[in-house]
């Protein structure tokens, strides 16, 4: 038997917070996530601006400037998802010196052995490769690919729409009218 989780990835709150709660469970997670929120706001001070880790390297932190503030104001990046997305800026930045490499020295190489010469794969292409693959799972970690990024709007806008008859203020009790509030069988029409 194999070790790790069973099932999906767990998702991050705020796709679960998009998604909303249609099983009207009860989430004993919102205060706690409130007060996170709260404390990432006064670790972010007056600024609000998540400055990336000192260790990313300068192809990294280009990257970073190009899309940090992008992911933040769709609120998916957080100053507590700093070292993550670092992380994931470190590696981009790592691709793109080694395609660079690859554009200077091709993706094969000649070596020479008893035998003949060989045409053999350039070590950074295959440091590349892993790279690349690394990267596409985070990508969509941070809603940074199209698939993902559509999952993560459809669950936003599907959350907003979505009629709570639970709630008074909702668009479709406050649509319904009157008549409903006197009869318990108004809910069930």
């Amino acid at each position: 038997m194999a070790g790790g989780r069973r099932g999906p990835a767990p998702e991050p709150a705020a796709v679960k917070k998009a998604k909303g709660n249609s099983g009207r469970r009860p989430n004993k997670s919102e205060p706690i996530e409130a007060e996170a929120a709260a404390a990432v706001a006064a670790i972010d001070g007056a600024t609000g601006e998540i400055q990336p880790p000192d260790w990313v390297n300068p192809e990294g932190r280009v990257i970073w400037s190009e899309i940090a503030p992008r992911l933040a104001a769709m609120k998916i990046l957080q100053s507590i998802d700093a070292h993550t997305f670092g992380r994931y800026c470190q590696d981009f930045g790592r691709w793109v010196q080694l395609q660079r490499v690859l554009d200077n020295e091709g993706t094969t190489y000649e070596s020479e052995s008893p035998h003949g010469k060989y045409t053999r794969g350039h070590p950074a292409f295959m440091q590349a490769d892993r790279l690349n693959r690394s990267l596409i799972s985070m990508e969509a970690d941070f809603a940074l690919n199209p698939a993902a990024r559509q999952r993560l709007f459809a669950a936003r806008a599907q959350a907003a729409a979505s009629p709570d008859l639970f709630n008074p203020s909702s668009p479709r009790s406050a649509a319904e009218g009157q008549s409903e509030k006197s009869s318990p069988i108004g809910l069930l029409n």
